[in-house]
């Protein structure tokens, strides 16, 4: 049998393509390689392998363009199938209930057999360049795509953007039937991404929501999304709970307290001296040995008359403060205080 009659025939299945398709490939010939790899994409439409060993057969050829619409594809086909989910979703959950122990379709083991497909869309939308790369051969896609399949957490949160998805995150988290620790990196990618992208309200609402999520080290991260958001409350709240909750309380109280000299800031340039200063007095109590704070405060008690007060922060300050240079400019102002400047 020729390989025109084999390719032309209609019982033709994919292992035996494959079989021609290994013997092409050690002899070379990259034009017949290439008609048959298409065959067998024909064959077995729903093999993601199939497309890829296609992309990579046409690449070899030159025709870079079309190794590149064949991935494409892949992707649009995946996310073309996670619309059609998404649309049935409801009525797969309500499926759900009553589908133990009989045949009726499992939403779980549908979303499970499409993880693949999933991934590859995740994976080749985050990355614009993956696909010539898969087909340029610097790119392992058997390994790149599985890895996406398991879950490249970032690229899946980047596919959601594309996708208008981020609001479906929880949904998507729980389709996937991700562990708990897995779902928590989840959120913490997208948590990384309302960052990135300049959305610090999102990004605290998330944190808000899910807690477990925070790891000490974020205190900083929290306080500068509140500080964005100018969501100063909700900030100081969230790091007052976690501050509460934790082992070790010392990084989200330090946080706070500097939260609160930029909600003061804030303030200050709203007009709202009073505010200001009762603010700035709390972050002062929370940690007198930010230098920050005790300089501000203490300005501001002068500019309103309180001048014992101003020498009270700076001595308080003072009796805790470590950093050399920092405890020569409250000396320094301390004694201007004193002798009535």
């Amino acid at each position: 049998m020729t390989l025109q009659q084999l390719l032309v025939r209609q019982d033709v299945n994919d292992s035996w393509l494959q079989t021609s398709a290994d013997a092409l490939e050690k002899a070379g010939d990259r034009e017949a390689l290439a008609r048959v790899r298409e065959r067998i994409a024909q064959v077995n439409p729903l093999n993601d392998q199939n497309i890829i060993n296609l992309a990579h057969a046409l690449h070899q050829l030159g025709r870079t363009d079309a190794a590149r619409a064949r991935l494409e594809t892949l992707a649009l086909r995946a996310m073309l199938v996670e619309d059609s989910l998404g649309k049935g979703r409801a009525r797969l959950r309500g499926h759900r209930r009553h589908a133990a122990g009989g045949g009726a379709l499992c939403p779980g083991r549908a979303r499970r057999s499409l993880r693949p497909q999933l991934g590859h869309a995740a994976a080749l939308r985050a990355a614009p360049d993956l696909a010539g790369r898969i087909c340029r051969g610097e790119e392992d896609p058997a390994r790149r795509l599985q890895r996406a399949g398991k879950c490249l957490l970032p690229e899946i949160v980047a596919w959601m953007a594309a996708a208008h998805r981020l609001d479906h995150a929880e949904e998507e988290a729980d389709d996937f039937e991700l562990t708990a620790p897995r779902a928590d990196e989840l959120r913490r990618a997208l948590l990384a991404y309302f960052e990135n992208a300049g959305q610090p309200g999102n990004a605290l609402a998330l944190a808000e929501a899910h807690p477990a999520i925070i790891q000490p080290a974020f205190g900083a991260r929290l306080r500068k999304l509140a500080a964005a958001a100018h969501d100063f409350e909700r900030g100081a709240k969230l790091l007052e709970k976690l501050a509460a909750q934790a082992d070790s309380p010392a990084d989200y109280s330090l946080e706070l307290a500097r939260l609160e000299g930029d909600w003061a800031q804030s303030e200050l340039a709203a007009g709202q001296p009073e505010s200001a200063l009762a603010h700035l007095r709390t972050a002062h109590v929370q940690h007198p040995e930010l230098f920050e704070i005790a300089w501000r405060l203490s300005a501001l008690q002068q500019e309103r008359g309180d001048h014992q007060g101003s020498i009270e922060t700076l001595e308080s300050f003072l009796a805790v403060a470590k950093t050399p240079g920092e405890i020569e400019q409250a000396r320094a102002q301390l004694t201007k205080l004193r002798s009535g400047g």
